[in-house]
């Protein structure tokens, strides 16, 4: 029986697998995170940061956004610049 999973993995082997990256930023710019998550989700990176391995980058999803906004949030922690994604 084939499940969905071989057909994806057999079709990007194959190089059908779409051009487009999963999380492509939002064109237009929409859906900038709130403040306050903004802050919680620092708070949470500065008490785990000793448990991760890689300090450059922090993904943020705002689930309280509605579904047509973008809900999740790239952060460069260098710039502290956020890329709105999905």
């Amino acid at each position: 029986m084939l499940s969905r999973r071989d057909l994806i993995v057999g079709g990007a082997a194959a190089g059908l697998a779409p051009r487009t990256a999963f999380a492509a930023p939002v064109a237009n710019g929409s859906g900038a995170i709130k403040p306050a998550l903004l802050r919680a989700a620092l708070q949470s990176y500065q008490s785990h940061r000793d448990r991760l391995k890689f300090h450059d980058y922090i993904g943020i999803a705002d689930f309280s956004a509605a579904s047509r906004l973008p809900r999740f949030h790239i952060l460069d922690l260098a710039s502290r610049r956020t890329r709105a994604c999905l």
